[in-house]
């Protein structure tokens, strides 16, 4: 394995594999059956042995990953981090992905003591008109918003990742003004994936999604919102070079990740990708003049009728917010 220090990697550990005490509609880990198989749990020496393949990377990002990572037992975590802050060499970040339910006064003290370098992720949509994200057997809503009320202060960098579908998207804006209240300093949004494995009725197009991108774009800047709540993809948008994956024009992007659930099952592309095959970029895409902004989306996803369309209306819009030609 390369080990030189110019790379540098994104590496997602499910340990618990899709394990998760939460089963939101739309969570493509319970729709992927290759993925729900992967459910033998991890041994921490092969945990150990697998992040010290890259202790002399150039900068690793390391995202604890699920289901939901906090089902580890808090021990082993300790024990990994530890393992991490004293073997790897180069820089590195951690982030939890966690549905934020499990949080407790115990996981904040631990993950205090590796700041600046951890960060936490939590899931929460806004409530809308329909619920898509569910638990099971208890109000995971006022748990999770009790906990970010709670722990807010402690962690400097926690943020909120949201999920936009065809049931809340007109719902984001009060969503984000009670993530301000609550002391929430950051929050990504992502696009309901399309995919006709789903077979559903809440995912979104890319021209739904665009025009809701360009009328927060609108709101965030004229209420000055950018003062209170950094809010995704909307700043990587607007900056010079982007690293989003989804906007990213590089064929090679899903080689940039590792996904590990145990020493029998990990894989050296991005968690989305099941076969172990490198996704290609389409031709059209390579030769397309706003591929450098574009990047041809996620090469997994399903591309929607209005892809194309949509995306060049948003780096037109894009153009001109910033008053360039």
């Amino acid at each position: 394995m390369q080990t030189n220090l110019t790379d540098s990697i994104t590496l997602l550990l499910k340990l618990v594999g899709t394990s998760c005490n939460m089963n939101c509609a739309y969570c493509y880990e319970h729709i992927e059956s290759k993925k729900n198989q992967h459910k033998n749990f991890y041994k921490l020496e092969e945990v150990k042995t697998f992040l010290s393949n890259y202790r002399n990377f150039k900068h690793i990002y390391i995202i604890f990953h699920g289901g939901e990572p906090l089902l580890t037992h808090i021990r082993d975590i300790k024990l990994i981090l530890e393992h991490i802050k004293n073997t790897f060499t180069g820089t590195f970040n951690i982030q939890f992905q966690t549905n934020g339910t499990l949080l407790n006064d115990e996981w904040i003290y631990l993950f205090k003591q590796y700041e600046p370098n951890i960060s936490l992720s939590v899931s929460l949509d806004p409530l809308g008109v329909k619920d898509l994200r569910k638990a099971k057997n208890f109000n995971y809503r006022e748990k999770v918003i009790n906990n970010l009320r709670k722990y807010s202060g402690s962690i400097k960098n926690i943020g909120v990742i949201s999920v936009a579908h065809k049931f809340n998207i007109d719902f984001f804006i009060s969503f984000i003004y009670d993530l301000i209240e609550i002391g929430i300093k950051a929050l990504t949004i992502n696009k309901c994936r399309f995919d006709t494995a789903y077979k559903n009725d809440y995912t979104i197009t890319e021209q739904k999604f665009v025009d809701f991108l360009k009328d927060l774009t609108k709101k965030y800047i004229s209420n000055k919102l950018y003062e209170k709540i950094r809010i995704q993809p909307i700043l990587s948008l607007f900056q010079k070079n982007n690293k989003l994956c989804i906007y990213l024009p590089d064929k090679y992007k899903c080689t940039y990740f590792c996904t590990f659930f145990n020493s029998n099952h990990y894989n050296t592309l991005c968690d989305h990708i099941n076969d172990s095959v490198i996704p290609i970029v389409p031709e059209k895409c390579l030769i397309c003049d706003i591929y450098e902004k574009c990047g041809a989306g996620c090469l997994v996803e399903i591309k929607d009728d209005t892809f194309c369309k949509a995306r060049r209306d948003l780096f037109k819009f894009i153009r001109e917010v910033k008053h360039e030609n």
